[in-house]
């Protein structure tokens, strides 16, 4: 698909136009007269991360937290040994 769009822009360098077909939403003059307008609404949200504790774990790490009076993480490890 890329080799295609290089093609018919008549652009001589794929990582150009590669940079070009990631510009969402933005408008991008290819030569003189052309440009592409890329639509913004196709761009899709990003899944991000896992959850690492569930609610029951996560209310009682909150709970301990309080009582170390919201020591850092690094300060509650040298802590506990």
């Amino acid at each position: 698909m890329l080799d295609y769009f290089v093609r018919i822009t008549g652009l001589k360098n794929r990582n150009y136009a590669a940079r070009l077909l990631r510009q969402h939403g933005k408008t991008i003059y290819v030569g003189k007269k052309n440009y592409l307008k890329a639509d913004i609404t196709k761009k899709g949200k990003r899944p991000g991360r896992k959850k690492k504790f569930g609610e029951e774990e996560l209310k009682l790490l909150k709970k301990v937290w309080e009582i170390e009076n919201y020591m850092c993480a690094k300060a509650l490890k040298a802590d506990s040994q």
